[in-house]
């Protein structure tokens, strides 16, 4: 009996020792992101508005922990103490941090000064780190990094048996002055431009809304994305500033683009980004202003703000959600960007945006994200008044002026405290340099090929002429557009389609609709086009949005798809919708299609990047996957079609939460060459398809970018 009694309290003994230690922060509702792909990469953390008028100075930042019991009520819990040792790694210069017991106690200890705190009541205890600025002259304005941990160990014995537990919660931050919760939502497209400004869910103002009364240069919904600059300007370099008087933006742009002779123009701005190409501009006074395609679209994306800045800081306009003391000044902007862009174009349009001076934070979201967004924040809208379902699996397909996004994920909704909280799950996304400008494309080059009927075209040159064919080819799909849904038996009146080629290009002919083999392609017979079967229709615009949805479905591993949100203007081109809903329907899927109207498929973007900054505590983003495949190619002859794609990182390949790396990269492989071919560098790519070799091989540049280039010594 004695023996089993000692093995009995010996059993309750090792019974009551403590099992381990948990740690809860009770982090900051506010978050912060900052963007620097040249250094760090993309940052997300809690964020602390720092009051400088605090008296002494002094601010908390509560930590709770809780030392965890096999049994919380058992007897025999042994009364241990936990000893804490705080530790700061970063911390704004002029700040101190300290631990506290409680936040009641006097007593601080110093970072690296171990502290002994006795188990509180339920065998939980409570302690504090505080925050102090020191320097009473230093003011924060921009964000600044804060990073500490704080380490518990329980180190007990009873007679023989002992027990230590150890853990560490690390904890970082930004601190900064009040960013408060304006937002911007900029939407610089190829094409046309939107910008939107917003406080709340239900207080979101677009550029349509923002009519100067008696001004003629009133701010707009949707502008083109032109500049032109004024060569008979007496221009000076003078420091970095571009000044306003050399050159005009969006609307004022455009009706001056195609005077050669005073302006020089610049559209399709976005495709610029990310290299390293320089335009130059000459002025008559032999002056030369040398741009970078950042430097192009920084000037658009100031445009756009100044329209936004001069309505909203009208005298007459009191809006207390957008200004503080009497003044318009936001100080948080989200800007949309396409699938395939790379990190070098992302970082590219941030800092188009950071260019401004106005913004302590620029976010950036996937312009099919952002249409997302727009439509879960419209879900009733869109869905006979039906409330938003629990989960969706969505398709978004996107194709503007120069690119085609798709994007399939899972939205999933709970309600939290009864308010609804989503869970955005990635499950593909892929990208083509392809839109609207393409089909202008096509359209030049269909009707520049019919020179057996019309040799007048004869000797037309596309890059000569190429700013009267864009115009000539945008008039001409306008009319398409707009009569292909019609009950017209054509796609464009002859007359018009005669006037339009006519006007553009200089020249005269006359089109017979009874015998021109060319119209014959504009007409229409049972709802059929013989435009849109011609070979170059379909080899470089269907055959893409075809293999952009079947990459996509593949990447989501053949997910059930519930609905397709069409936007993007471009996707109201005849057989867009049709061909991505036909090759979903061969999957087995019965989807619903949404298809956003012209001008919401621009406003969508502006309007749901700016609900995603508003929002941002109420939406996770779970994007774990690379969207393109990364690696280097090797041509291995004289052909340039004879290439090899090393493939480091697979397209579709998750990260490692645990370590934020890549969880699977493709083995190694010495290589000894000089890539001879390839005048001896290695050039790296983002490949957006699964047929790397393929692609690069039949040099299908709207599916890849280069990144890197490393020359061979």
């Amino acid at each position: 009996p004695i023996l089993i009694l000692i093995g009995l309290l010996i059993f309750l003994a090792v019974y009551g020792k403590p099992r381990r230690l948990n740690f809860l922060i009770d982090g900051y509702l506010d978050s912060f992101e900052k963007i620097d792909y040249k250094t760090d990469g993309k940052l997300l953390t809690p964020f602390k508005a720092w009051n400088n008028e605090l008296q002494n100075g002094v601010d908390l930042l509560l930590v709770n922990g809780a030392v965890e019991y096999k049994s919380p009520n058992f007897p025999l819990n042994w009364n241990s103490s936990v000893y804490l040792q705080l530790t700061v790694e970063k911390i704004p210069a002029g700040f101190e941090m300290f631990l506290k017991h409680d936040l009641e106690d006097f007593k601080e200890f110093s970072a690296g000064t171990p502290t002994t705190i006795k188990k509180g009541k339920d065998n939980k205890l409570s302690f504090a780190v505080g925050i102090r600025q020191t320097d009473v002259t230093k003011t924060i304005i921009d964000p600044e990094f804060v990073k500490f941990s704080v380490e518990a160990v329980i180190k007990d014995s009873i007679l023989f048996i002992k027990s230590e537990q150890r853990d560490i919660v690390e904890y970082k931050f930004h601190l900064g002055a009040d960013l408060r919760d304006v937002w911007v939502g900029f939407d610089p497209g190829t094409s046309g431009s939107c910008v939107a400004v917003g406080s709340s869910t239900d207080n979101i103002t677009l550029g349509e809304d923002m009519k100067i009364p008696d001004k003629t240069n009133s701010a707009r919904r949707i502008i083109p994305s032109v500049l032109v600059f004024d060569k008979q300007e007496n221009f000076h370099q003078n420091g970095v500033d571009i000044p306003e008087k050399i050159f005009k933006y969006g609307n004022e742009a455009e009706s001056r683009f195609k005077n050669k002779k005073q302006f020089q123009g610049f559209q399709s701005i976005k495709k610029l980004l990310g290299f390293k190409d320089v335009k130059e501009i000459v002025f008559d006074n032999n002056n030369t202003l040398s741009l970078k395609g950042k430097d192009l679209a920084s000037l658009l994306v100031m445009g756009l703000f100044k329209d936004i800045n001069t309505y909203f800081n009208r005298p007459d306009f009191n809006a207390d959600d957008y200004k503080r003391d009497g003044k318009f000044n936001p100080l948080r902007a989200v800007v949309a960007i396409p699938n395939n862009f790379t990190t070098s174009k992302i970082q590219d349009m941030v800092d188009c945006i950071g260019k401004l001076n106005q913004f302590k934070e620029i976010r950036y979201v996937f312009e099919a994200e952002a249409v997302l967004f727009y439509y879960l924040s419209n879900y009733s809208q869109f869905s006979d008044g039906e409330a938003s379902s629990d989960s969706e699996t969505i398709l978004v397909f996107d194709m503007g002026g120069a690119t085609i996004n798709a994007t399939v994920v899972t939205a999933n909704k709970t309600l939290i405290n009864g308010r609804p909280k989503y869970d955005i799950d990635f499950l593909g996304k892929i990208g083509y340099g392809i839109g609207g400008d393409t089909i202008d494309y096509c359209i030049t080059k269909f009707i520049l090929s019919c020179t057996d009927e019309f040799p007048e075209l004869e000797g037309i040159n596309i890059f000569d002429k190429k700013v009267e064919l864009s115009g000539l080819a945008f008039k001409i799909k306008k009319e398409i557009i707009a009569n292909y849904y019609s009950s017209n038996t054509y796609l464009i009146p002859f007359a018009i389609l005669e006037s339009f080629i006519n006007q553009a290009l200089e020249i005269s002919i006359t089109i017979d609709p009874e015998v021109s083999e060319m119209y014959k392609y504009f007409l229409k017979d049972s709802g059929k086009c013989k435009l849109f079967e011609h070979p170059l229709f379909i080899k470089t615009i269907y055959n893409n949005v075809k293999d952009a949805v079947i990459e996509v479905v593949e990447l989501s591993d053949s997910a059930h798809i519930d609905k397709i949100i069409f936007s993007g203007r471009s996707t109201s081109f005849p057989m867009v919708k049709e061909t991505v809903e036909k090759q979903l329907n061969s999957k087995k899927n019965e989807t619903k299609s949404i298809a956003l109207n012209l001008e919401d498929s621009k406003m969508a973007v502006a309007k749901g990047a700016c609900w995603y900054g508003i929002n941002k505590n109420s939406v996770r983003l779970n994007n774990l996957k690379t969207n393109a495949a990364f690696g280097f190619k090797k041509t291995q002859s004289a052909d340039k079609s004879d290439v090899k794609f090393y493939e480091l990182v697979e397209m579709g390949c998750n990260f490692d939460t645990s370590n934020d790396g890549i969880d699977s990269f493709q083995g190694v492989e010495e290589i000894k060459d000089d890539f001879a071919f390839d005048g001896s560098k290695v050039n790296f790519y983002q490949v957006m398809g699964k047929d790397a070799d393929k692609i690069l091989s039949e040099g299908q540049k709207h599916k890849f970018s280069k990144i890197a280039s490393i020359q061979i010594d």
